[in-house]
């Protein structure tokens, strides 16, 4: 699949790795003739706090704010941030590009009586009327070696959905130079994991 975004929100929480990898991907889409301006908004900085950062291609003088409902895609670290940041902020027919993962923090997004379990989230992008790629990157972090690495799973494969334009040559070059010294073989495992991954997905209908 390849569908080139505009406007995106990057979501997780605390200790994830979300401003990591719109580090990352801003960087490395300067390196391949964009210009990405980027926000971030953090819900406290203690690790399990919310983090969203909103994503836009063009000039800065536009902005880096993704107003509500426009919104091309969403890359969502965890289940329930990935929801509450889609029900904003996503356009119909947007995509969500979601880590099969969910973190039980207090406000989080529910339902009215129960937690949402993983199995409801197809049902509940329907509703919003969204494509979901449900990506397994906590499961292919742990088979690369490091199980906190999910953030560069999920970055590899929307470098090969080609979201946004980044060649994998580029990204693995700036992953290179944006990891603690020690680390860069690991998470460029990590990435290739789920460039890989998604790579499987051309084969198929992208999506639920």
């Amino acid at each position: 699949m390849s569908e080139t975004c505009k406007r995106l929100v990057l979501t997780g929480i605390g200790g994830q790795g979300v401003i990591l990898m719109s580090k990352i991907m801003a960087c490395a889409a300067f390196e391949d003739g964009l210009i990405l301006n980027t926000l971030e908004t953090l819900g406290g900085m203690q690790r399990g706090g919310p983090v969203y950062v909103q994503v836009r291609v063009g000039p800065p003088e536009e902005g880096a704010a993704v107003p509500y409902g426009t919104a091309d895609a969403v890359i969502a670290l965890e289940g329930y941030e990935g929801l509450r940041v889609a029900s904003k902020f996503l356009r119909p027919d947007g995509i969500v590009y979601q880590n099969a993962r969910l973190v039980q923090v207090a406000g989080h997004f529910r339902t009215k009586r129960k937690p949402i379990g993983l199995a409801r989230l197809p049902e509940l992008y329907a509703q919003m009327n969204a494509r979901l790629v449900m990506v397994p990157a906590a499961e292919l972090a742990t088979k690369a070696g490091n199980a906190r690495l999910e953030n560069l799973v999920l970055f590899g494969a929307v470098v090969r959905a080609d979201l946004l334009g980044i060649k994998a040559e580029t990204a693995h070059s700036v992953i290179a130079r944006s990891v603690p010294r020690g680390t860069e073989e690991k998470n460029l495992e990590a990435f290739e994991a789920g460039y890989a991954w998604a790579g499987t997905l051309r084969a198929s209908p992208v999506g639920v």
